[in-house]
């Protein structure tokens, strides 16, 4: 389960609250549903919000990273490790094949754009910027 949370404070009492009653999960997010949203399914180690690098086994709850674009807050708790080795069965395979098939379509994309439109930098205005800005 990752938690996102409007902001900090709130992030680390929910964290409390669950250390205290963890199959309580639903309710406290209920509870809190204008400041914190749950997100819960299979995920890669990688998109864990893990700042302490802390062991990741049932029943952890990491520390809560916070978003320096927005000042929201996420964190994990996490209620079953499945091993690397497992397969995914294809409820679990289909977001993932989905975001990389989305990633590559924006990178494709990207390419094009560039090829279509190159980056030219006007080298005389530049020159011009740089002598009359002190910095």
């Amino acid at each position: 389960m990752i938690f996102y949370a409007n902001d900090l404070g709130s992030a680390n009492e929910l964290a409390a609250e669950l250390k205290k009653a963890p199959s309580q999960w639903r309710s406290l997010v209920s509870d809190r549903s204008e400041k914190i949203a749950a997100d819960s399914s299979r995920f890669e180690l990688e998109q864990l919000p893990n700042p302490a690098h802390v062991s990741l086994t049932p029943g952890t709850i990491t520390a809560p990273l916070v978003n320096k674009a927005d000042n929201t807050a996420s964190f994990a708790y996490i209620l079953k490790y499945y091993p690397e080795t497992e397969p995914r069965n294809f409820a679990d395979a289909k977001g993932l094949v989905i975001t990389d098939y989305q990633t590559q379509l924006e990178k494709d994309w990207l390419e094009k754009l560039k090829k279509k439109y190159p980056v030219v930098m006007n080298q005389k205005a530049l020159e011009e910027l740089k002598k009359t800005k002190k910095y």
